[in-house]
């Protein structure tokens, strides 16, 4: 057996997250077919991380095994061939693949993972960049969003900002970078750590936001950390202005 970790990109919109879910199409669902078809037999497809419907990805990954030997560069273009007989198969992208021991794991291996969400703040929408940000009318202030960042940066209990329902053992999480910074009309909120909770970049964006309204006091911010309460934290941000940007090994 051949071991290859595959990176992707998709788009998703039209997708009900990444995890197969019956009568629903999911990216997962989509990429087994394309690999099924090269296997001919069923695939496990294991991936580092797993995405909601509507969240985007540029450098997902993945890792599966094939009896067949395949040269990367070769696996990748049959991949991707494959993908044009699939309804939303022009969503998705294989970039690239290189063969791994088989020690490697897409999920476990992972020491990093990186996001990005994009607030477009200003009076009108964009055209250009439909279902890729969150809109926000109302000024933000960068400044004081920059500054509660940091108050995330390092282990925390993290409780306050993980959905109902996160499976995750422990709450305890480590950010290791946090960025703010402004381009043009849009606000990125770029984010990196080895793992993180259900939904927790979104309701660290959502708290952020609320933060650079004046929703919520700069002091306060350690506070919504050590209550350990999700209702103290700020809403979650919509899935569409997040993306996963890379992951490390």
């Amino acid at each position: 057996m051949h071991r290859y970790s595959v990176t992707l990109e998709y788009v998703g919109d039209n997708f009900h997250g990444w995890q197969k879910q019956p009568d629903k199409v999911t990216v997962q669902e989509v990429v087994e077919k394309s690999i099924k078809n090269i296997s001919n037999t069923k695939t496990e497809v294991c991936v580092a991380g797993r995405t909601d419907a509507g969240v985007h990805a540029i450098g997902q990954v993945i890792h599966f095994d094939l009896e067949k030997y395949l040269k990367p560069e070769k696996l990748v273009m049959a991949l991707n061939y494959h993908l044009k007989k699939e309804t939303l198969g022009k969503e998705i992208s294989f970039k690239s693949a290189v063969e791994v021991d088989k020690v490697f794991h897409a999920r476990f291996s992972a020491i990093n993972r990186s996001y990005r969400y994009r607030i477009l703040n200003r009076f009108s929408p964009s055209a250009l960049y439909r279902n890729r940000y969150w809109w926000i009318t109302k000024e933000l202030n960068l400044s004081i969003m920059k500054e509660g960042a940091l108050s995330l940066l390092g282990t925390h209990d993290f409780t306050s900002f993980r959905s109902q329902g996160c499976q995750a053992k422990s709450p305890i999480k480590t950010i290791n970078s946090i960025e703010i910074k402004k381009k043009g009309d849009f606000i990125l909120l770029d984010i990196s750590a080895r793992s993180f909770l259900y939904n927790q970049v979104r309701i660290i964006t959502g708290t952020l936001k609320e933060l650079g309204e004046g929703k919520i006091k700069n002091s306060n911010f350690l506070e919504i950390i050590c209550k350990k309460d999700r209702r103290s934290a700020g809403v979650t941000a919509p899935p569409q202005g997040l993306t996963l940007m890379s992951v490390d090994y």
